[in-house]
This record gives structure tokens, C-alpha cells and sequence, in this order.
């Protein structure tokens, strides 16, 4: 709950962590669901984690449970698909949808053929 507090504080845009650490938010009973805690993020659009493959369960935790700017779910961006590596070309763009469990696309401006 506190990182969420922090992020609250710092008035944050992008939010980056580990997806473990959201997988815990995801289990932890709403002590650390910031929705649970009446927390608004006015300028959040984007959540990013790193570290290892976001599961499908923290994709849609983000959308239903973090509220960021203009009132909606900030745009959740994995780039980690398995190797840090991989994370250097695929990963989140603002243009594409966001799908649980599955990476964006490729990042912008990276020429992958």
C-alpha cells in the first residue's frame, strides 16, 4: 500500500514496478488495492512492470482496481516478455490495445522485421 501511497504523493505520470509486486496487490485483500483505498492518481497514464512476465490476472487488476487520469485505468505496459532482452523491442505503445497477458507491440521507432 505504500508504494501506492507514494505514487499518490509524487503525483506520478508513469508508475513503474515489478510485476511480482503487483501480482501480491492482486491477492493482498485490498490492503494494498489502491480503488480500496479511495486513491485517485489525477495524472497516472501509465503502469509498467519489469522484472518477469506480467500475469493475465495483474493485466485486468490494473484496469478495474487503478484510476489515473481524466478518471480512467492508466495504460499498463509489460516490457518483460520472458528476457530483458525481448523487453528492448516489444513491449507498450500508446496506439495499440492492451490485451491480458500479451505484449503491445513492437516499441516504437525499433525496426523489427
Amino acid at each position: 500500500a505504500h508504494l501506492w501511497q507514494i505514487a499518490k504523493e509524487a503525483e506520478l505520470d508513469v508508475f513503474g514496478t515489478s510485476a511480482p509486486w503487483l501480482s501480491a496487490c492482486t491477492s493482498s485483500a485490498g490492503q494494498a488495492n489502491p480503488k480500496t483505498l479511495g486513491l485517485n492518481f489525477d495524472k497516472l497514464r501509465i503502469v509498467a512492470s519489469t522484472g518477469s512476465p506480467a500475469g493475465e490476472n495483474v493485466f485486468s487488476w490494473v484496469s478495474e482496481n487503478v484510476i489515473g487520469k481524466d478518471g480512467k485505468a492508466p495504460q499498463f505496459v509489460s516490457t518483460s516478455g520472458g528476457t530483458d532482452l525481448n523487453g528492448s523491442f516489444f513491449g507498450g505503445n500508446p496506439w495499440l490495445p492492451v490485451y491480458d497477458g500479451q505484449l503491445q507491440g513492437v516499441i516504437l521507432g525499433m525496426d523489427v522485421t
